[in-house]
């Protein structure tokens, strides 16, 4: 009995309606559109691009200067400059003509000429103030200790590999993108709720004929209720595992080296999801279609505060009541999700697991207790 019920439960769910659209083919289609707006957006901005800077030299370049300027220009490891010399009138052209963020005039003293604030210009000046710094600490060794200055050259070079990528862990993915489709799959997570709320209407008898015709059916109540759930959630995974099959693999999102957990998220995501779903729905005697708004407007309202349409709202809360981010279960699956590709360990990842899972069991605990009593005058 019990495989034939969720037989049926699976097959009705997959029959075409509202809430199989918007659980199933919604989060396709704007998955689909999230790639098309964002996929560009950072393109290329995360990475470093050496500064131009032209050099006049008015007087020619002592031992100390070329070998510091040939430590981070486009021929060094650290590549902070591209370096060109040319003349006093070539340089102001190009300055003029913003070719370059500055001009190094090599003289009795050094001097930096550029002609606008920005970070270029911020990076080139303490790179050349940090060479006056060092070439009066070389000379004053090599007064005082002339066979320790190679040493002191050697560790000046040292120090300037200023642009060497480090990680500081394994699995770190920092692009900011990635972060609108894990609110994307929360988002999709959350909306298994419509499968609850069709599951829970289906067994209330002044609600649904359905639920009247199970209601005097021979069919254990504890089995109907268990096949609903089950049947949601199977339709549901599935449909969710397709999502982030396509993200991955056809889009091309970075989800990291941990995609086995991706899924097993998404799997407690479902449970949650249909939770909440049963809950709201078993809540009141109120009409079908306004639980069914009420139920939509909750899901967006958490979805919206985790991220989904503004990027730093989660953070906002964090900051100012971070209560709210450890009871949504959207910010929970977002922030379980972005702890895989950010830390080396799952305890970040295994607290928001945990939470999701008591949620869930409160959810369909108090529905129990909220559906239990329930009988009915007349069917």
């Amino acid at each position: 009995m019990f495989i034939q019920l969720l037989k049926y439960r699976i097959k009705s769910f997959l029959k075409p309606s509202q809430e199989l659209f918007w659980s199933v083919a919604f989060p396709f289609i704007l998955g689909t559109l999230f790639y098309l707006a964002l996929s560009n957006v950072m393109k290329g901005s995360e990475t470093f691009s050496p500064i131009d800077v032209v050099i006049v030299e008015e007087t020619k370049m002592d031992t100390y200067f070329t070998e510091f300027i040939h430590s981070i220009d486009q021929t060094s490891k650290s590549h902070l400059i591209n370096v060109t010399i040319c003349s006093k009138d070539d340089a102001a052209n190009k300055l003029n003509n913003d070719e370059v963020s500055g001009v190094l005039t090599v003289n009795k003293e050094l001097s930096l000429t550029v002609m606008k604030e920005g970070y270029d210009q911020s990076i080139l000046k303490s790179i050349f103030d940090e060479y006056q710094r060092t070439a009066a600490m070389v000379e004053s060794i090599a007064r005082t200790n002339h066979d320790k200055v190679q040493d002191a050259l050697a560790t000046v070079s040292a120090s300037l590999d200023a642009n060497t990528e480090i990680s500081l862990s394994k699995h770190t993915n920092t692009d900011p993108m990635t972060w609108y489709y894990y609110s994307l799959i929360a988002m999709a997570c959350l909306f298994s709720s419509m499968f609850g709320f069709r599951a829970t209407i289906n067994s209330q008898a002044n609600l649904s004929s359905l639920a009247a015709r199970k209601a005097v059916s021979p069919a254990h109540r504890l089995c109907v209720i268990t096949t609903d759930f089950l049947g949601s959630l199977l339709v549901q995974f599935a449909s969710i595992c397709l999502l982030i099959c396509y993200l991955a693999f056809v889009l091309n999102v970075n989800f990291g080296d941990r995609l086995p957990f991706v899924f097993l998220t998404a799997l407690v995501g479902c449970v949650i999801g249909i939770s909440l779903g049963i809950f709201i729905t078993s809540i009141g005697n109120f009409s079908a279609v306004l639980k069914l708004s009420i139920l939509i407007a909750v899901s967006l309202f958490l979805c919206f505060l985790s991220g989904l349409m503004v990027s730093n709202i989660k953070d906002l809360i964090d900051r100012n009541c971070p209560i709210i981010n450890r009871i949504n279960p959207a910010a929970l699956i977002n922030d379980a999700l972005y702890s895989l590709s950010i830390f080396d360990d799952y305890s970040r990842y295994t607290r928001n697991m945990v939470t999701l899972v008591i949620m869930a069991v409160v959810l369909c605990f108090a529905s129990f207790i909220v559906t239990r009593r329930e009988r009915y005058a007349s069917i």
